[in-house]
C-alpha cells in the first residue's frame, strides 16, 4: 500500500524506521560468555591467580588473586598476556612452567599452567598462576 497523508515514511500509522536490534555476540564473545556462565563465579573465589585471554593473547578476565599478584594498580584487562608472562609460549602445559614476573617493584618467581577452553572453534586461554 502506498504512503498516505503526505507522510512518506509511515504506513497505516506505523513508522517505517525499525528500532535498532541489539548487537549479536560474535563467536569470541559467545565463547567468553559461556566460560563466564560455567566458571565465572568460581574464578573469583579461588585463591590462585587466574587470567583468561583470547586466542590472540589479550587478557579479558582476571580474578582478584591475579590483581593482587600483579598489583592492584596495574590494569590487566586488555593487556597482552605475554607482557605479564613473557616466559610463556602458546602451547598448553601439562607441567607447570617456571618463570618470573615483575610485581610490586620486584621480580617474583611463579609457576604457570596454560589450558585452552574451546567452543564452536573459538578458543580462550586460561592461565593458572602460582606465585
Amino acid at each position: 500500500m502506498p504512503p498516505t497523508g503526505g507522510r512518506p515514511d509511515q504506513r497505516d500509522g506505523l513508522s517505517a524506521a525499525q528500532p535498532a536490534r541489539p548487537k549479536a555476540l560474535d563467536a569470541h564473545q559467545l565463547t567468553l560468555a559461556l566460560v563466564e556462565a560455567q566458571v565465572g563465579s568460581l574464578l573469583e573465589v579461588l585463591p590462585i591467580a587466574l587470567l583468561v585471554a583470547t586466542a590472540d593473547g589479550e587478557v579479558v578476565r582476571a580474578n582478584t588473586a591475579a590483581i593482587d599478584l600483579f598489583g592492584a594498580r596495574r590494569a590487566l584487562i586488555g593487556v597482552d598476556v605475554h607482557t605479564l608472562l613473557p616466559f610463556m609460549d602458546d602451547r598448553d602445559t601439562i607441567e607447570s612452567v617456571r618463570g618470573a614476573i615483575h610485581a610490586h617493584g620486584r621480580i617474583r618467581p611463579v609457576d604457570v599452567r596454560l589450558r585452552r577452553l574451546q567452543h564452536a572453534g573459538e578458543v580462550v586461554r586460561l592461565y593458572v598462576i602460582h606465585g
